[in-house]
C-alpha cells in the first residue's frame, strides 16, 4: 500500500496490509506520527516547494495494490499513482466529492 498523508488511517491499515510506504509534508505530523508507527509502515517527509511529494511513489520499486490519497495535491499525486499501481490495483481519494477534476482526468 502507498498512502499520500499518514495518520490515524496509516496506523489502522498497517493491522491488515503486509507493508505500507506514506508520504507526509508537514514535519511535525511526520515526527509525531512516525514515533508510532509498526515496522510494516515507511513514512518519508517530502515538502511542497517541489514536486517531491506527489512523485515519491515513482521512487520505490514496487507497484502498489491500494494507493490511498489523503493529503494534498491530490489530483497531482492521482496522476502519479496511477503509473505505480498493480493490475489489480484501486486509488482510493479520501473526500474526492470535492475535487471534481480527478474525476475528469480519470474518466478521459
Amino acid at each position: 500500500m502507498f498512502e499520500y498523508g499518514c495518520g490515524n488511517s496509516t496506523l489502522w491499515f498497517a493491522s491488515l496490509v503486509k507493508h505500507i510506504d506514506s508520504v507526509e509534508h508537514e514535519e511535525g505530523w511526520f515526527r509525531e506520527i512516525s514515533s508510532k508507527v509498526p515496522s510494516n509502515v515507511q513514512i518519508y517527509f517530502k515538502s511542497l516547494e517541489t514536486n517531491e511529494y506527489e512523485q515519491s511513489v515513482m521512487l520505490t520499486p514496487y507497484f502498489y495494490d491500494v494507493i490511498l490519497v489523503d493529503g494534498r495535491k491530490r489530483l497531482e499525486c492521482v496522476q502519479c499513482a496511477v503509473q505505480k499501481l498493480s493490475d489489480n490495483g484501486v486509488i482510493i481519494v479520501d473526500n474526492s466529492e470535492c475535487y471534481p477534476e480527478i474525476f475528469d482526468f480519470c474518466c478521459i
